[in-house]
């Protein structure tokens, strides 16, 4: 058995072949030993060929591309690989090539070939969209039976003197109208936060001296805050809390609500 225990090469995309330019898709591993996988691992998105060559179809390109791969398995597949791989990668020229063979040594297959892909390769990863702290709020109230009882996507607040327009996610009666908007502040460092905190007791503010004139204290509006923190410090919720209540603004945890369910709850006659 040679002193090396596989071989490698990388899967290369070449759309303008008379201009000599590449860009990495894919890696192949084949073992010396024939009685293992040859391993390949290629891009799932068109994205990064996309930003270097211009617009692709992408659902063409990956299918183009997974027949390339089938290729190159075939010939990793040959008793005498090693020759018939090197004819083959000589004769590529069209738009999916691939590089010379080169040795290695490997304990795990399935792991150095995601080495080598990240090395040579890389693919931007596709982070989980996490819920919209609206969405989230909403399935909160729905789940504790108080979704109906309020107004969602309330009527925009607008405050002329200030060219403000203040938006709310749900709204609802208990004397004052209340606004509910919901926050985000779980990928915010804790100046961000503050900072934000900071615009929405304005906002409150504002809302509040707009309204305060007013007789009748069901045409009075205020503004109430429920956050997700996170695994943010529980300090910098109270820190938080004192910012917004200093300005009639009133804030929950998302995972704390109970205090205004119960509230809207036993508000549901008042209109």
């Amino acid at each position: 058995m040679s002193q090396y225990s596989a071989y490698y090469s990388i899967l290369q995309y070449c759309p303008h072949p008379e201009r000599f330019e590449a860009i990495n898709v894919g890696v192949v591993l084949r073992p010396q030993d024939p009685e293992q996988e040859v391993k390949v691992r290629v891009v799932r998105a068109g994205k990064r060929v996309e930003q270097v060559f211009g617009n692709i179809v992408e659902n063409r390109f990956l299918i183009a591309l997974n027949s390339f791969c089938n290729r190159v398995r075939d010939e990793l597949s040959k008793s005498a690989f090693k020759e018939s791989f090197s004819d083959f990668a000589n004769k590529r020229a069209n738009q999916f090539r691939v590089t010379p063979l080169k040795p290695l040594h490997v304990s795990n297959l399935d792991a150095e070939v995601d080495v080598l892909f990240d090395k040579l390769v890389g693919e931007p990863v596709k982070h989980q969209r996490k819920p919209a702290a609206k969405s989230k709020l909403k399935k909160i109230f729905d789940s504790k039976g108080v979704l109906p009882l309020l107004d969602q996507k309330p009527e925009v607040v607008v405050l002329p003197e200030y060219e403000l327009k203040i938006k709310a996610a749900f709204g609802y009666q208990n004397g004052s109208y209340n606004l509910i908007d919901a926050v985000n502040m779980t990928d915010r460092d804790s100046a961000k936060v503050l900072k934000e905190a900071g615009e929405r007791a304005l906002e409150g503010s504002l809302l509040f001296k707009h309204y305060a004139h007013q007789q009748n204290d069901r045409d009075k509006k205020k503004l109430i805050v429920v956050a997700d923190f996170g695994s943010h410090p529980f300090q910098l919720f109270q820190d938080v809390r004192d910012i917004l209540k200093n300005d009639g603004t009133q804030l929950y945890r998302m995972d704390e609500i109970d205090g205004l369910i119960d509230n809207i709850a036993a508000n549901r006659h008042v209109h």
